[in-house]
């Protein structure tokens, strides 16, 4: 009997922990797509227009207002930029759905002499979580990149400029491999399950 209540207290231990970390997580930052492990694909915002591109599985949403900004600030004729408004300058951010497992994107300043010198960069959970924060320098170098990796899913990147003025993002990377299924971590508890209760049988 002793035996058999030790093999439940280490089974709901295993599982605690197991889920536990599932639901927890810390991206990883990284400075160059080199990193990223791929298949990725590239928003590079050459719509031709100020509209935004349509992309399956990403909402790119502005805190205020934005728009696929013609400037050669960066890489092709078109960016990401932010948007001057009477509540003052406005941030970016996308959404991914379903979840990806790295992102990341290059961005620098309008001009040399003004906007934020740099970026704070935030990317979330698939709980809505933070899971990571970086910084993205706008003017040394320039441009720069910052990304992110984090294999339980990424939700949500967002750029903050602090209300310092103009600045353009480009190139946005995203994807990697397939974001394990929720249920992954409890099959692991339930074979550590079974491998307990034989062990308590043989006590």
């Amino acid at each position: 009997m002793k035996g058999r209540t030790q093999s439940y207290a280490i089974v709901a231990f295993v599982l605690f922990t197991v889920c536990g970390f599932a639901r927890l997580g810390s991206a990883a930052i990284v400075s160059s797509t080199g990193s990223f492990l791929g298949p990725d694909s590239v928003i590079t915002f050459e719509t031709g227009s100020t509209a935004l591109p349509s992309v399956p599985g990403v909402t790119l949403t502005p805190y205020g207002n934005s728009d696929s900004t013609f400037s050669t600030v960066l890489f092709g004729h078109q960016v990401y930029g932010n948007a001057s408004t009477a509540g003052g300058y406005t941030d970016l951010y996308a959404i991914f759905s379903p979840p990806i497992t790295e992102v990341g994107a290059w961005g620098r300043r309008f001009s040399s002499s003004s906007g934020p010198t740099q970026l704070h960069v935030n990317v979330y959970g698939t709980a809505n979580n933070l899971l990571e924060g970086g910084i993205l320098s706008t003017t040394t170098p320039s441009p720069s990149f910052v990304g992110f990796i984090e294999p339980q899913g990424i939700s949500k990147i967002e750029w903050i400029g602090g209300n310092q003025g103009f600045f353009a993002i480009d190139n946005v990377t995203f994807g990697g491999p397939p974001v394990p299924e929720p249920g992954s971590a409890g099959v692991l508890a339930l074979l550590l399950s079974f491998a307990a209760t034989f062990r308590s049988r043989a006590w």
